[in-house]
């Protein structure tokens, strides 16, 4: 319960997140993680169906449920991750992710599964918390093969 009060202190600190229920159950699943690593993860899902599958793809009706079956597999997921970290966070985006306790593809497998085994995601019968691992090296990716593109005005 400690844990928890500092966290939630913590967020009162900040002030830009509400601690809920699900939230502190996802921190004591799995304590390696931050909610930021939570809320990234769900930022790059849809980030990953926006890319697989359009715009359409984020359309939700009235009762806030799709109104198209998606799917994005793991390594979609793994990639898209890493991509979208580059554009929010440029060449820091591997260490804001080791902060939040991502430091692999694996690690978003973790956050994903945590996520599934509290109904906040879901998966098809393929799918395999295996999916994740190895994919590529994310340190590697976000820092070693980052490159600045300037464009001449």
């Amino acid at each position: 319960m400690d844990r928890i009060m500092q966290v939630e202190s913590l967020t009162d600190l900040m002030g830009s997140l509400t601690m809920d229920e699900e939230k502190i159950q996802l921190l004591q699943i799995d304590p390696r993680y931050s909610i930021h690593a939570y809320q990234f993860v769900m930022q790059a899902l849809k980030f990953a169906t926006i890319k697989h599958y359009g715009q359409k793809a984020s359309q939700v009706d009235e009762q806030g449920n799709k109104t198209e079956t998606t799917h994005v597999t793991g390594q979609q997921l793994c990639y898209a991750s890493a991509e979208f970290a580059a554009s929010e966070y440029g060449f820091l985006a591997y260490r804001v992710l080791k902060n939040w306790g991502i430091e692999t593809t694996g690690d978003i497998g973790e956050l994903v599964y945590n996520m599934i085994g509290q109904g906040h995601m879901q998966k098809s019968p393929s799918d395999s918390r295996a999916d994740f691992d190895d994919v590529f090296d994310l340190r590697e990716a976000l820092e070693d093969q980052f490159s600045l593109k300037i464009e001449a005005e």
